[in-house]
């Protein structure tokens, strides 16, 4: 099997340049897990290999996860792999929850289910995203669950996932402090955050390098 290293270097996953992130942060190069989300034998792998170490460290009382939330899209793709291992090795299928977002009056997008009934009451829920930055979509996650909690749904949050953690490598003040199950951080990658409010700045903007993508949907 190959290992993790070696799935984001054949699917040319890590990509240079000067990226603006949502939360404010700048970084010199990203990873682009659409790029690994393309290649179905990888997805399986990275299913496989997560849904082994979930169910080696999430207190299961011999009981299955019986949902995973997440958003659609890139996300939903290692989604159903996921599912489809935790399948075969709990001897239940969980169902996918998707999240969607949709655009209101005021222009803002809202998030929502996409099929209001995905959760049930007492629900065994991992909450899961293909990687973690500052957790901004985890957060957003977490809230649709505490709403639905509000309408009833006694949920069971077993934990949260994500394929990949870059939290521990942020500048002071943007650290992620809620615990997260994942299959590595960014130490191989050479992937730098920078504070462009900080002393230091942004080593791009210092060098004059043009933003060449502005971040939208994981880039948090």
């Amino acid at each position: 099997m190959d290992d993790l290293n070696t799935i984001v270097a054949n699917a040319k996953a890590v990509v240079e340049g000067h990226y603006v992130l949502r939360s404010g942060l700048h970084a010199k190069s990203i990873l682009k897990t659409h790029r690994i989300a393309s290649r179905p034998a990888f997805v399986e792998r990275l299913a496989d290999r997560l849904a082994n170490k979930l169910l080696e460290e999430l207190p299961s009382e011999g009981m299955p996860i019986e949902n995973i939330l997440t958003f659609e899209q890139r996300t939903g793709i290692f989604a159903f792999a996921l599912g489809l291992a935790l399948s075969r090795l709990q001897g239940k299928e969980p169902v996918i929850s998707l999240v969607g977002s949709y655009k209101v009056d005021s222009g803002e997008y809202k998030e929502r289910l996409l099929v209001e009934d995905s959760l049930k009451p007492e629900d065994r829920v991992l909450v899961f995203y293909d990687k973690r930055i500052t957790g901004g979509n985890l957060a957003v996650l977490e809230r649709i669950l505490v709403d639905e909690m509000d309408k009833g749904k006694n949920v069971n949050v077993v934990g949260k996932a994500v394929l990949f953690d870059f939290s521990n490598f942020l500048p002071e003040g943007y650290k992620a402090a809620s615990k997260v199950i994942s299959l590595s951080d960014d130490s191989d990658y050479n992937i730098t955050f920078y504070d462009p409010k900080s002393y230091e700045g942004c080593l791009c903007c210092r060098q004059n390098v043009s933003v060449v993508s502005c971040a939208s949907g994981g880039l948090t």
